[in-house]
């Protein structure tokens, strides 16, 4: 998936922001393959935000039934886009308490911005710091 994101930056595709969801100790990869597609169905171009909301926070994700990583285009605050989403999460694994054994199993995810060529981020001069005159 790194790689999808490497061609939707070169390709000049905006995105703000990328996320990583891991299943961690599941009791079988079918398990982990489940959780994440029932993560793919509730997050993949869906508006996380109310619909009354003035703007709106949609993951997607290249895949097309379950995925490890999803980009958004969203004009939130980095602080509101993770609250949001780590909301959103949180219900979905809410849901399926019964249905798997949580008590070694869990979810993580981590949210990072991308680096863009376009977007320095130092442009500074780097000099020895004593230097001799001639």
């Amino acid at each position: 998936m790194l790689n999808v994101i490497k061609e939707l930056a070169d390709d000049n595709v905006k995105f703000t922001h990328i996320l990583n969801v891991k299943v961690s100790n599941q009791t079988s990869s079918l398990v982990g393959t489940k959780v994440r597609q029932k993560i793919f169905k509730e997050i993949d171009g869906v508006n996380l935000l109310p619909p009354n909301f003035q703007f709106q926070l949609v993951w997607k994700s290249s895949k097309t039934q379950t995925s490890a990583y999803y980009i958004t285009n969203s004009p939130l605050n980095d602080m509101l886009t993770s609250q949001v989403t780590g909301q959103a999460l949180h219900t979905i694994i809410n849901g399926l308490q019964n249905d798997y054994d949580w008590t070694q199993m869990g979810l993580t995810y981590l949210i990072t911005k991308p680096l863009m060529k376009s977007i320095p981020i130092c442009n500074d001069v780097i000099r020895p710091t004593k230097v001799k005159k001639k």
